[in-house]
């Protein structure tokens, strides 16, 4: 079984393996609606057998448990998207007794690739992102001291892209689900600052 995209192609290799061990090839998909993205993942077949997805494994013939560690839904932070698990499939030579189940079982008697599949949810909503209690651009007064400051904006990473976050903030539209928002532990600010002072009149 292949996933390519389009003007893709791929090279086919033989897999051999330890004599009397059959090779399980382990994999896992998010579906986004216009192609399959990989994602590494942690499947647990038991018997102290735990892989990261993609791996292939050599096994004895006979049914073991297929146990998705890493649960439903999963953040996939490179891409800014969250997908919920959608079933197991199988190519080869055995069956499945649950594919819709993250925790099912699976019975070998040959050659085989199971795939993980999940479905990356599309659906945007507008969120704006603004910085709290930090003077930007703008004045402050108080006991006749005025303050103005210089930083127009202040670098925030939102899923691994920075953007340039000013008093009002920033409006965009993200996927449902999980995003990474980090607002810089430390910044530089600069101000120029201005004092009245007021004489009396004798």
């Amino acid at each position: 079984m292949y996933y390519l995209n389009p003007n893709t192609s791929v090279v086919t290799v033989t897999i051999s393996g330890p004599t009397g061990k059959i090779p399980v090839y382990i994999v896992a998909f998010a579906d986004n609606g216009s192609k399959a993205i990989p994602i590494p993942i942690k499947v647990d077949l038991g018997n102290g057998i735990t892989v990261l997805t993609p791996q292939v494994v050599y096994l004895d013939p006979g049914s073991y448990t297929l146990d998705d560690i890493n649960g439903s839904p999963i953040f996939l932070s490179s891409y800014g998207l969250t997908a919920n698990f959608l079933d197991w499939s199988i190519v080869g030579s055995g069956y499945l007794s649950e594919p819709n189940n993250l925790d099912t079982q699976f019975t070998l008697t040959g050659p085989m690739v199971i795939t993980a599949v999940y479905n990356a949810s599309l659906q945007k909503y507008q969120v704006t992102i603004e910085p709290q209690g930090i003077l930007l651009g703008g004045s402050s007064t108080n006991n006749g001291i005025t303050i103005t400051s210089l930083n127009t904006t202040i670098p925030v990473i939102i899923n691994n892209k920075v953007y340039n976050v000013g008093s009002s903030g920033i409006t965009l539209n993200l996927t449902y689900g999980y995003h990474i928002i980090e607002f810089p532990q430390e910044q530089n600010i600069t101000f120029n600052y201005l004092v009245i002072i007021l004489t009396p009149h004798l």
